[in-house]
């Protein structure tokens, strides 16, 4: 009668270790993905980014003692900010419809984008000379930073 009153408390406490043990394993994952993080930051700061990318992802910080009070952020902190401004950066290079872009020393705007089936995106445009381009892949052109109404514009002629 004893070791049947005994054994559901083995079996609890084997429950409950097994619970223990996935429970830190699941702690010991977070903290080596955020060391990770953190690790991954510090390198992007250090190795890959110029001071002038650095001082537009941190204004605030750079602008109050420039890298010393960036280290006083919190590792998250600092996260959040790097990926805040890579977002910015990535919708920025984004080429959108209307943006004036160079193509080998040629600028004209782009006026539509496509991606035809199984093939790298697209678009089509015209320059200032009424020249059409076509079919020329996205991943050839940058930005010169000027942008048109372009969509307003083909709007305006369908009414």
């Amino acid at each position: 009668m004893m070791e049947t009153m005994g054994k559901p408390d083995k079996d609890l406490n084997e429950v409950m270790k097994h619970i223990c043990d996935v429970m830190r394993k699941r702690i010991d994952e977070s903290y080596q993905r955020g060391l990770d993080d953190a690790w991954e930051a510090a390198r992007k700061l250090f190795s890959s980014m110029a001071d002038s990318d650095i001082e537009k992802a941190f204004p605030i910080e750079w602008n109050n003692g420039g890298f010393k009070a960036l280290m006083n952020l919190q590792p998250q902190e600092a996260i959040e900010k790097l990926k805040a401004y890579e977002e910015k950066q990535k919708a920025d290079d984004e080429i959108k419809v209307g943006d004036e872009v160079n193509w080998d020393g040629v600028c004209f705007i782009v006026t539509q984008i496509f991606q035809p089936r199984n093939m790298k995106e697209q678009c089509n445009g015209i320059d200032d000379d009424g020249c059409v381009y076509s079919d020329v892949l996205i991943d050839d052109l940058k930005k010169t930073g000027r942008h048109f109404d372009i969509p307003k514009i083909l709007e305006e002629m369908r009414t």
